[in-house]
């Protein structure tokens, strides 16, 4: 009670005299690990203006995939060719969340589509396209699964049940990421239940901390892996070896690469590449005025159009250069399943705390952005997405 008195969280008790000996020790097991401190410096510097100063900001280089040459496109296919002939690539699928926005009660990629009269979840989409690579190599491209404390053991099981949908079982590796605490809107952490912090995962930014955590950077090591393809689990248009974008990347020595799609409207709610005191970053569409989207080069393109799609190359030197580092956390807002001040389960206002991959750019002096068309780009993140991502995916 002292603790939570320090940090104005005695709610977390509301409920205590109604719990077994159990639920208690449970309960205050949680407390004893829960770092007040870290939460409340969290949801305080959360609040101040998180406004960038333009004048810092300045366009960064992108290459646009159609517009590649013959003979430069030839070069990087041939160099990739030699990449994953050698089994030096694996693909790392971020996977920790859950398909409630779906109407899957359970993990997002669990969720299943109807492609032409049969049913297929996104692990299997997405394991399709390894398998294909596999046997066009004659190699078995070993595939690691981030999944959340909270979707961990359902999509274990879910593999299990699929036979791992014929991919080889010792070439998949599942791994979680951490949770944080959920806060509601005005500070205080949430119950899930009586006896249980409510808790989400933090963000796709944590997978750096999590390769480490669970010795993964040591695998990788041992099976020589040289480069990590990072992908959503949602995009089902997503190439998770994609030749020519692997290829220029080795070619003109890059560490870090991602792949980006052309913002069409000026007022679009998308977050753009630029560079931040002469490093990559990755600038936030509430900072982007109406003037810096407008902004054009001398041949007329735009300078700060470039979407960010969750679709990244790293070398392992790379990820491990920013295992290093602490990256930010940032405050989202989220409808979440919590108890209200009667104990019920109800939907409510929430802000959980994310760290977002794209922050561990600003640690490398350049990187490569190359401009995608949007037949590789169809997340589905709400229900009304599905109908046009199946018929996106029939094209192809």
């Amino acid at each position: 009670m002292n603790i939570l008195k320090e940090y104005a969280q005695e709610q977390l008790l509301r409920f205590y005299n109604q719990l077994s000996k159990s639920q208690q020790s449970s309960l205050e097991k949680e407390i004893e690990n829960t770092n007040f401190e870290q939460m409340n410096n969290l949801y305080i510097n959360s609040k101040k203006d998180d406004s960038i100063d333009l004048k810092e900001i300045t366009p960064i280089k992108y290459y646009i995939k159609k517009e590649l040459n013959q003979k430069e496109t030839e070069e990087y296919l041939k160099l990739a060719n030699e990449i994953l002939k050698k089994n030096k690539l694996c693909v790392l699928t971020m996977a920790g969340g859950q398909g409630s926005r779906l109407g899957v009660n359970g993990p997002k990629g669990t969720f299943k589509l109807n492609i032409d009269g049969t049913l297929k979840s996104l692990f299997e989409i997405n394991c399709e396209k390894l398998i294909e690579a596999n046997k066009q190599y004659n190699i078995e491209i070993l595939w690691l699964i981030m999944t959340s404390k909270e979707n961990n053991f359902q999509t274990q099981e879910f593999f299990k049940n699929n036979n791992y949908f014929g991919y080889p079982k010792n070439k998949i590796i599942f791994f979680t990421q951490d949770e944080i605490p959920v806060l509601d809107l005005n500070g205080k952490i949430l119950l899930e239940e009586k006896c249980k912090i409510k808790k989400a995962a933090n963000g796709n930014g944590d997978v750096f901390t999590a390769l480490s955590k669970n010795n993964i950077i040591e695998i990788l090591e041992k099976e020589n892996i040289e480069y990590i393809s990072f992908m959503g689990i949602d995009n089902i248009l997503a190439k998770p070896i994609d030749l020519i974008f692997l290829g220029m990347m080795a070619y003109k020595k890059y560490e870090i690469a991602s792949k980006s799609i052309f913002k069409e409207s000026t007022l679009e709610k998308s977050a753009v590449f630029c560079n931040r005191k002469n490093k990559p970053y990755i600038l936030d569409y509430n900072n982007i005025s109406k003037e810096l989207s407008e902004e054009k080069a001398r041949d007329g393109r735009y300078l700060y159009r470039d979407c960010n799609v969750l679709a990244h190359l790293m070398t392992l030197k790379a990820v491990k250069k920013v295992v290093e580092k602490d990256l930010p956390y940032h405050r989202v807002f989220r409808k979440t399943n919590a108890l209200n001040q009667n104990g019920e389960s109800t939907i409510q206002d929430s802000f959980k705390f994310e760290k977002f991959i794209f922050d561990a750019f600003s640690y490398f002096n350049d990187m490569l952005v190359l401009r995608i068309e949007k037949d590789e780009f169809m997340p589905i993140k709400n229900k009304e997405d599905i109908e046009i991502a199946i018929k996106e995916y029939n094209k192809k």
